[in-house]
C-alpha cells in the first residue's frame, strides 16, 4: 500500500499533476515516520503487552489541502492539482483518537504535518539527486529515530534468543498476553 504523500511527490515529479478523487474533502491522518517509531519504541520498552494503539496525531487533514502543501512545498515544479471522479467506497473521513496511546505509553506526536511534509520532500529529492543519498543520511544520523527502532528490536530479540537457549520461557516484554479480558479502547 502506497502512501498519498509518496504518490503525490511522485506524481508531482514524474507528471507534474496530483490526482484527486471527487473534491478532496476526504480526511486523513498524516503522522511523520520518526513519531511512528518513537511510538512503536515506547511500546516495545513498555509494559503493556496484548494491547492495542492507534498511532497517528490525531488531527484530520483534507486531501485537497494536503495536495496544496505538495504544490507550495514544490514551487519549481509548477504542480497542478486535477480533480476526478469520486472512487466508489471512498472512505470520508479517517484520523485515529490517540489518547489511549498518550496515557499507556507517555507517547504524543512532534512533528506538525508542515514539517513532516518538508521533510519528506527533501528525503524525495535527496533520493533523486543520488542512489546512494538515502545511505548517506542514515550514516549522517537524520534516521535516527529509525536507527533507534532497530537497535531495540535486536536487542529483544537478543534477549528472547539468549532465554530460549537457556530453556527459560520468560516472555519478551510487549508480549505479556492479559487472559480473559478484552482490550482497552
Amino acid at each position: 500500500k502506497g502512501s498519498v504523500v509518496a504518490r503525490f511527490l511522485r506524481d508531482a515529479g514524474e507528471r507534474g499533476e496530483l490526482k484527486i478523487y471527487g473534491d478532496g474533502q476526504q480526511t486523513r491522518d498524516f503522522i511523520y515516520v520518526q513519531d511512528l517509531c518513537r511510538a512503536v519504541i515506547r511500546g516495545l520498552e513498555s509494559d503493556c503487552g496484548g494491547e492495542t494503539f492507534q498511532i497517528a496525531t490525531g488531527h484530520e487533514t483534507c486531501i485537497v489541502d494536503l495536495a496544496e502543501m505538495v504544490c507550495a512545498s514544490l514551487p519549481e515544479l509548477k504542480v497542478r492539482i486535477v480533480h476526478q471522479d469520486q472512487r466508489a467506497g471512498e472512505i470520508i473521513k479517517n484520523y485515529s483518537c490517540i489518547d489511549k496511546a498518550r496515557r499507556i505509553l507517555g507517547w504524543e506526536p512532534r512533528v506538525p504535518l508542515d514539517l513532516g511534509l518538508n521533510l519528506t520532500v527533501e528525503w524525495f529529492r535527496s533520493r533523486q539527486d543520488s542512489p546512494d543519498a538515502g545511505d548517506r543520511a542514515v550514516r549522517q544520523g537524520e534516521a535516527a529515530g529509525s536507527l533507534r527502532l532497530l537497535r531495540v528490536i535486536r536487542d529483544v530479540h537478543e534477549r528472547a534468543d539468549h532465554r530460549h537457549s537457556e530453556g527459560q520461557h520468560a516472555s519478551v516484554p510487549g508480549q505479556v498476553q492479559k487472559q480473559g479480558r478484552a482490550p482497552d479502547r
